[in-house]
Formats: structure tokens, C-alpha cells, sequence
């Protein structure tokens, strides 16, 4: 678990025994995981307070283990993707929002890194999405050029051309 969280950016904590059971809370704030396996369990940084706290997971009312936090208002951090979809070719242009955006910042859908990235201003990055390679979900994420790195989970989905939601990006016809 990292020293140094961001208010809207994913914490990310590794370890043993997760399950929905267990109760979450960054301070006094109850979190509620974003996804969550046996071994890791990704939350979304509420706003809260800045400043030291603690991370402490709970079951029937004890704590379990907790970890001192410090929590920033400040620093890169991937808070949503509009749209929340794309048809599984792809091509279509994503709005990336957050913060600590860099000029030369990279866009990633899943494992696969976006050829055509434009920096709007440290808040907003357009990302032409790649096509899907392999599943449906895709975590957004955005590597500064400095190397440091926040993703989004859970926000974004490949779609087939049956189902409804995402609509394919319109194309001009050769010619016009």
C-alpha cells in the first residue's frame, strides 16, 4: 500500500483474505472497493480531509490491520473516461479526466497503449482508443512522462457490434 494517496486517485492494497465482508474506511469514510479479489482490492480515494490518516480494514467491528496514510488534494490521479465505451475495433476518441496530467503523457486501455494522445491542459487528456485485444474491460492508465503512472478501473468497456450502448465512430467516406 502506498505512503502518499491522491483524493480521487485508486489505492491499490495487495495482501491476503480480501472479501466484501470486511469493512474499509480511510479515516472515519467507509470506502467501498471498486473491485476486489482474494489478494487485492483497488478503492477509490473519497474526499476527505488532507493530511496523515489511516487505512484500516475491519471485520465484525475489529480493527484487522490498519497503516498511516498521507492523503494529497494534489498529483496525478485518472477520475473518469467518456465515453464509458467503445466497439472492440476501436477508433473512436476517449475524454481522459483526472489530474497532474503532463504534456507527453501516455493513455493505456488495458494493455495496450493509445497511438494518438493529445494534451488538453492538466486536467484533460483525448485518447483515440486502440482496439480491444483480448476481454471486455479495460483499466484506464496514464504514465506522465516522468514514469509515474494512475489508472481507473472499472470505468471502461469493449463492446460487440450486437450490443447496444457504443456507437461505432463515424467514418467519411473516401472522397469528401
Amino acid at each position: 500500500m502506498p505512503a502518499q494517496v491522491t483524493i480521487g486517485a485508486e489505492l491499490i492494497v495487495a495482501g491476503t483474505g480480501f472479501r466484501r465482508a470486511l469493512t474499509y474506511a480511510l479515516g472515519l469514510t467507509i470506502v467501498q472497493p471498486v473491485s476486489i479479489t482474494s489478494t487485492r482490492a483497488v478503492f477509490r480515494v473519497p474526499n476527505v480531509a488532507p493530511g496523515p490518516s489511516s487505512f484500516t480494514i475491519s471485520g465484525q467491528g475489529a480493527p484487522l490491520v490498519s497503516r498511516p496514510v498521507d492523503v494529497t488534494t494534489s498529483g496525478l490521479a485518472v477520475t473518469a473516461v467518456a465515453p464509458p465505451c467503445s466497439p472492440r475495433d476501436g477508433g473512436g476518441l476517449a475524454t481522459i479526466s483526472g489530474s497532474g496530467f503532463e504534456n507527453g503523457a501516455m493513455v493505456k486501455f488495458g494493455a495496450t497503449y493509445s497511438a494518438d494522445v493529445a494534451w488538453h491542459d492538466g486536467f484533460t487528456l483525448l485518447a483515440k482508443v486502440p482496439p480491444a485485444f483480448s476481454g471486455s474491460d479495460a483499466v484506464i492508465t496514464v504514465v506522465n512522462p516522468n514514469g509515474t503512472a494512475a489508472t481507473l478501473t472499472g470505468a471502461f468497456v469493449y463492446k460487440d457490434a450486437a450490443e447496444e450502448g457504443c456507437v461505432p465512430p463515424r467514418r467519411r467516406a473516401a472522397g469528401r
